[in-house]
């Protein structure tokens, strides 16, 4: 459980001072450090998911068009899809 009221002796009374203490210790750019990775790691992740989407959504919507439950299958499917990856 984290403590909103830090002791006396903490070496940072928040999340602000913190902030302002790294950028101020370390540079501009330290708050950013490792941004690069995670975009290079999400980008084609959003484009398969994207791609399975697209490819699940015509498939279950071939009887019908309008089918609100088939757009509720297809986000489960992929949720569970990524789930079993991930584990």
């Amino acid at each position: 459980m984290q403590n909103l009221s830090p002791t006396s002796n903490a070496a940072y009374r928040g999340v602000g001072e913190t902030l302002v203490q790294m950028v101020k210790n370390e540079g501009v750019l330290r708050p950013v450090r490792g941004m690069g990775a995670v975009v290079l790691g999400a980008g084609p992740a959003h484009a398969l998911y994207f791609s399975c989407y697209e490819y699940l959504k015509e498939t279950f919507t071939r009887v019908s068009h309008y089918n609100h439950l088939a757009y509720g299958e297809i986000h489960i499917a992929l949720r569970v899809d990524t789930a079993v990856r991930c584990c």
